[in-house]
This record gives structure tokens, C-alpha cells and sequence, in this order.
């Protein structure tokens, strides 16, 4: 008889830590926050795939798809400046988005290759470009910066990434505010991603309510035939309150990651502001 793989479904509980690789786990209408609750109240969810993956989330509380934060994908200009960047030679690029100091992040990943010198990364936070995003009128805003190898944050902004053997690593980039990077160019190669790693929710994403609870269940990740390594598409969330049901369940030979505030938060409960 052939071989058939069940997919595991993983349940977070109330105050469990619900963030970074889950692994192989073998894994509309927007509803709107309360009229109390101020964006700096809500915090980030971000579910990520790399084959088919279902997941199920309810919040007591405020809940919202991110429509907007959560795009990681590279442009099509600054893979043309990688891709005509020597090797060991550095690559200046920048980033801009629209918002500073919230809970909108954007960036740009990358798909390295292995068997020579390893990439290196330097990032420079630009708070006084940040004084013009978002409304802000001083440049003593507090940009928060992450980068990503693998999907695991590395807590440090200037990074260099190592092979450990010949497979191919990601590396990301993500902010809520201006900054400039530099990239240099690895013996292994270095290409810029602009097709996977957009986590941002899609206007297919429905939140219900019943009593009080916001509700979404969806799918997420590229179909079967387009699993890959690295081919990873997400859902995001800003959500407070209770969260009272959380679970992931991905096809049994693809990686499902699960992010709150970046990977720095703990899935617990919140408040949502003040009456």
C-alpha cells in the first residue's frame, strides 16, 4: 500500500509563546478595531508558509487583516542592482515606507547561494527620513529593524550569514521606518526575491464576528506544485484582546512560521485602550 502523510495541527494556548519556526510539522470584510483601541495597542500576527496550510484564529478583542505591512518582496530595481553588482563588491539600497515607529513592516529578502564567502549586511536605521512618514514632526523616532535568516530573526542588525553546508539560505530585511542597507555580494551568489515573501493578507481574508469574538479561518501558502525551500507566502494580522482558539495545520512535508511583534512577542492577552 502507498504511504500516506497526515498533517499535524499545532494549538497555541492562552499565554503560550507563539513565535519562530514551527518547523515540518508533518505542519472581505475586515473586521475594524474598537473606537478605544489606538494603533499603538495592537500588536502583529504573522503566519507564513512554504506548501499548504490551514490555520484558524479568534480574538476577543480587536482583530484586522494587514493589508499593507508585510511585504517582503524585492522590486524589480533593486534586483536589477544586485544582479548587475560583482562579487565582492557592496550594493547601496533603501528603504522607505510610508508609515514610521508602528506597526506597518516592510523590507526586501533574499535568496543567497553557498561555496564561497559568506553575505554580509550592514543596516543604518535613517530617523531623520522617518521625521516625514507618517505624520511624525521630530526625528526622535525609534525605527525598529529585524533580519531574518531562514526565517529565524537573528537579533542583530549587521549580520553575516553562514552556510553550513551547500543549501541555499534566505536572508530578510524588515522595518517600520526609513533605513539604507548594504549588501555584499557573496562567492555563492545572491539573488533578490521578488516573488515569494509577501505576507501581507489579501482581500480574500474574511474576519466574522459572534458575540464579542472576531473569527478568521483560511489557508495559506503556495498550492502543492509550487512548495519549495524557500516558497514562502503569508497571512498578517493586527489584533489586542483575549486570544481565545490559535492553530496551525500544514501539509506534512512543509514549514509553517509563526511571528508575533516580529518574533519578539508572546501570543497573550492584551488590552485594547481605554473606555
Amino acid at each position: 500500500m502507498p504511504q500516506t502523510h497526515t498533517p499535524t495541527r499545532r494549538r497555541f494556548g492562552q499565554g503560550v509563546v507563539g513565535v519562530g519556526v514551527l518547523g515540518s510539522l508533518g505542519t472581505p470584510t475586515p473586521a475594524t478595531a474598537s473606537a478605544t483601541t489606538d494603533e499603538g495597542d495592537l500588536h502583529t500576527l504573522t503566519i507564513t508558509a512554504n506548501g499548504p496550510t490551514d490555520y484558524a484564529l479568534s480574538v476577543a478583542g480587536a482583530l484586522e487583516a494587514d493589508r499593507t505591512g508585510g511585504d517582503f518582496r524585492a522590486d524589480d530595481e533593486t534586483a536589477a542592482r544586485v544582479a548587475d553588482t560583482a562579487v565582492g563588491e557592496w550594493v547601496t539600497e533603501t528603504l522607505t515606507p510610508e508609515t514610521a515607529g508602528g506597526p506597518i513592516y516592510v523590507g526586501d529578502r533574499f535568496l543567497v547561494g553557498c561555496g564561497g564567502a559568506p553575505m554580509c549586511l550592514d543596516v543604518q536605521p535613517d530617523p531623520e527620513a522617518a521625521s516625514g512618514a507618517g505624520g511624525h514632526a521630530d526625528s526622535d523616532i525609534d525605527i525598529d529593524v529585524h533580519v531574518y535568516v531562514n526565517g529565524e530573526r537573528t537579533g542583530d542588525e549587521n549580520v553575516t550569514a553562514v552556510c553550513g553546508d551547500t543549501t541555499p539560505y534566505s536572508v530578510t530585511i524588515a522595518a517600520n521606518g526609513p533605513l539604507e542597507y548594504q549588501l555584499k555580494i557573496p562567492g555563492g551568489g545572491v539573488a533578490a526575491d521578488t516573488r515569494w515573501g509577501d505576507f501581507r493578507a489579501d482581500d480574500e481574508v474574511s474576519i466574522r464576528e459572534i458575540r464579542g469574538v472576531r473569527h478568521v479561518s483560511e489557508g495559506v501558502g503556495p498550492p502543492r506544485e509550487q512548495m519549495g525551500d524557500q516558497h514562502f507566502l503569508g497571512h498578517r494580522y493586527r489584533f489586542c484582546g483575549k486570544v481565545e482558539t490559535f492553530w496551525v495545520e500544514a501539509h506534512p512535508f512543509a514549514d509553517a512560521n509563526v511571528y508575533v511583534d516580529e518574533g519578539v512577542g508572546v501570543l497573550r492577552e492584551s488590552a485594547c485602550g481605554s473606555e
